[in-house]
């Protein structure tokens, strides 16, 4: 049996809702797992994949890098993507980019950093476009797209100019802008779904249906009773 389009649009918006919640629940658990605190500004949403306690020495920087609960912060990401797909089954066609989000947020858990730091980092780049794109491509009334997107551009455009400075700056605050601003918009788009397809209800339609006819009776009453007065010797 298959759903009616309203019904796939509740089912959508809650699932897109709880992808959001499972997400950041495993970042959350991870980050309360460091064995320090997490500095925000100087460690990367990356960072909290990594499977062994060691320092990473790159190019231009070193950063000790310690995530016991890596495995929770995958199965956030990894539950967030199967809603995206399953999401964007049920919408159809035109939301293909959130089947294919999901599918890259999957796959970004089996490169972990210490790991495949290079597979982790363009298979970051790409979810981190495909997010943008489908934020938005979605473009209902309310969710102010354009804003959200031009904020996780400039998020991302900081986060780069921090990450390669010399010293390095604090990338991770503005990491944070960029894919929160991001998360707002897909919020929104949610909520929207969720509020148009109770809006789109058999229930709902019938009662606004009735409203409107009621509306018409007594328009056209007062409209008969005005031409009356207005005419009292026809």
């Amino acid at each position: 049996m298959s759903l009616a389009p309203s019904r796939k649009e509740l089912v959508a918006g809650i699932l897109l809702i709880v992808g959001l919640i499972l997400a950041y629940a495993g970042q959350l658990v991870a980050v309360i797992a460091w064995p320090v605190r997490f500095p925000i500004g100087y460690h990367l949403l990356g960072d909290l994949s990594v499977r062994q306690c060691d320092a990473l020495v790159e190019d231009f920087a070193s950063r000790f890098l310690c995530s016991p609960q890596h495995g929770w912060f995958a199965a956030g990401l990894i539950g967030a993507g199967v809603c995206a797909i399953l999401a964007g089954i049920l919408l159809g066609q035109r939301w293909i980019v959130l089947i294919l989000l999901g599918a890259s947020l999957i796959l970004w858990t089996f490169f972990p950093l210490d790991v495949a730091p290079t597979p982790h980092l363009w298979t970051g780049v790409l979810t981190f476009a495909l997010f943008w794109f489908a934020v938005l491509l979605a473009r209902p009334r309310f969710a102010f797209t354009w804003m959200w997107c031009v904020i996780a551009l400039i998020g991302a455009g900081f986060a780069l100019r921090h990450f390669y400075a010399t010293p390095p700056g604090t990338p991770g605050v503005y990491q944070r802008i960029a894919i929160d601003a991001l998360s707002l918009g897909l919020l929104m788009h949610a909520s929207w779904l969720i509020s148009r397809s109770r809006q789109a209800s058999p229930k709902k339609r019938a009662a606004r249906q009735r409203r409107d006819e009621e509306a018409a009776e007594k328009d056209a009453a007062l409209r008969a009773a005005s031409e009356a007065m207005e005419n009292p010797h026809d």
